[in-house]
């Protein structure tokens, strides 16, 4: 699970190959990555959804009556 990533924005692609370094070194057993929530952010989700990814799920929320 991934929770904080940071880059330079300045740097094309950064973000992309902290990614990508990331699956490679320190996942290589699993299968999937969990990316976490977008947060609502249309940017964040936009980037999250480049990564083509293969599993969504619906968010919820839970409140008392």
């Amino acid at each position: 699970m991934v929770h904080v990533e940071k880059a330079l924005t300045e740097i094309h692609g950064a973000y992309t190959m902290i990614n990508q370094q990331f699956v490679k070194n320190a996942l290589e057993p699993f299968e999937y990555v969990n990316r976490e929530d977008d947060l609502g952010e249309e940017g964040l989700r936009k980037a999250k959804e480049s990564y083509r990814p293969v599993m969504l799920y619906e968010r919820y929320v839970a409140s008392e009556k």
